[in-house]
């Protein structure tokens, strides 16, 4: 117990070495901290327990495979800025035609859901609907459901041009804006 307290009260030297000095000039392979690991097992690709050698079949395996991912991800970001770049190119043009579209028509489902035709493009084979198909709250209801089915950002093919994804974002959102109108106009909130 001596020793024990004695070794408590007296206070440790400690001395700290700098630490390693590694040179920047050198270049390590992705796979060097593994390099002389002899693991167990069946996997790897390497036969189960040999070292990795700088330069051998599973280093080349991995960065062959790390160069097709960066290729790929790279691939994707220069579409997505393709695609972003022509969104901005159309969002004006796009604007202009929902604008002109729902100008005094925005609080009347009736009247939108009659001009449809007008905004949408011919290879979503929206069919017109006269105002004589919009009498009863019903009828404007499956109009209503039928047309957001046709727009809706989730229902679009995946060809679809980002015009046409445009196009449909604005119509969704203003068809969405007159059916809350359109309940509270026919007390069906």
């Amino acid at each position: 117990g001596l020793v024990r307290v004695s070794r408590a009260l007296a206070p440790k030297v400690e001395v700290k070495t700098p630490p390693p000095v590694v040179k920047k000039e050198e270049k390590k392979s992705g796979l060097s901290d593994f390099e002389g690991f002899a693991g167990g097992g069946s996997s790897g690709g390497n036969g189960g327990g040999a070292p990795i050698r700088p330069g051998g079949y599973a280093e080349r395996y991995v960065q062959n495979a790390v160069d097709a991912a960066v290729t790929k991800l790279r691939d994707q970001n220069q579409q997505a800025e393709n695609e972003e770049a022509l969104k901005l190119a159309l969002k004006d043009q796009t604007d202009d035609r929902i604008n002109a579209w729902r100008r005094g028509k925005e609080d009347n489902l009736r009247a939108l859901l009659s001009s449809l035709d007008l905004v949408l493009w011919k290879e979503l084979e929206w069919k017109t609907i006269n105002l004589s198909e919009l009498i009863t709250p019903q009828q404007v209801k499956i109009r209503y459901m039928k047309a957001v089915g046709k727009v809706h950002p989730d229902k679009l093919s995946q060809e679809a041009s980002v015009e046409h994804k445009l196009i449909a974002n604005g119509v969704f959102s203003t068809l969405n804006k007159g059916w809350d109108s359109f309940k509270v106009q026919n007390g069906m909130a």
